[in-house]
């Protein structure tokens, strides 16, 4: 279990998650299987990389981390989960703020600001999919985000080309392409600078043939 454990610290410290993940679970159920008493803290370390991994198994969807899942600890973990899943940004930060079990672990609290930025992404991911545009300050005051947190995390999506789309600065929007209309823009945008090569070139003829004659 030990070395399981420790392995997947190793991979945590080079943000390697879903290896990470495997290693923390199969420590987990040696310790279990061992009867040992790093079983439960292991377990929370599991759901921790289980969420930085954005991965859709729940841990607590197996038999040996339900008989865990009442213990206060582990109840805090499965509460923090559960926001994750319903991308519920709000009762995240809540369950942060009001279990001790988990802001009190030092191992957890290293890997936080990770964690939360990966909960904004999912979030805001999701929050702006059905959209074409919108402003900037409407998204932050839907998410209950910092200004420019919002704006951090949209540049990085724009720029990893999860988000299919730009910020217009001066007027504050978010615009959007979905992957119909952003074909059909690109395409648009094209024709258009043809018929303004074309008409350039028309004018430059008829400016010589008068010329001419």
């Amino acid at each position: 279990g030990i070395i399981r454990e420790e392995g997947g610290k190793m991979y945590m410290t080079d943000n390697e998650w879903s290896e990470a993940y495997n290693e923390f679970y199969e420590g987990f159920r040696a310790y279990q299987e061992a009867g040992n008493a790093r079983a439960k803290l292991c377990l929370k370390y599991v759901v921790l990389a289980n969420m930085l991994a954005t991965s859709n198994i729940n841990p607590f969807d197996g038999r040996e981390a339900k008989a865990f899942q009442d213990e206060t600890e582990i109840a805090a973990m499965r509460q923090l989960r559960q926001a994750y899943d319903a991308n519920d940004l709000r009762s995240f930060e809540l369950t942060l703020k009001k279990n001790n079990a988990i802001t009190q672990d030092p191992y957890i609290m290293r890997y936080l600001e990770p964690l939360r930025r990966k909960m904004i992404e999912q979030v805001l991911l999701s929050y702006v999919k059905p959209y074409q545009r919108l402003t900037i300050d409407f998204i932050a005051s839907q998410l209950n985000l910092p200004l420019s947190t919002l704006q951090d995390v949209l540049i990085d999506l724009i720029l990893d080309q999860r988000i299919a789309g730009k910020i217009d600065q001066p007027n504050n929007l978010l615009i959007l392409y979905h992957h119909q209309s952003s074909s059909s823009s690109m395409q648009n945008d094209r024709a258009q600078a043809i018929q303004n090569w074309a008409d350039t070139f028309d004018r430059l003829a008829q400016s010589a043939a008068g010329r001419v004659f």
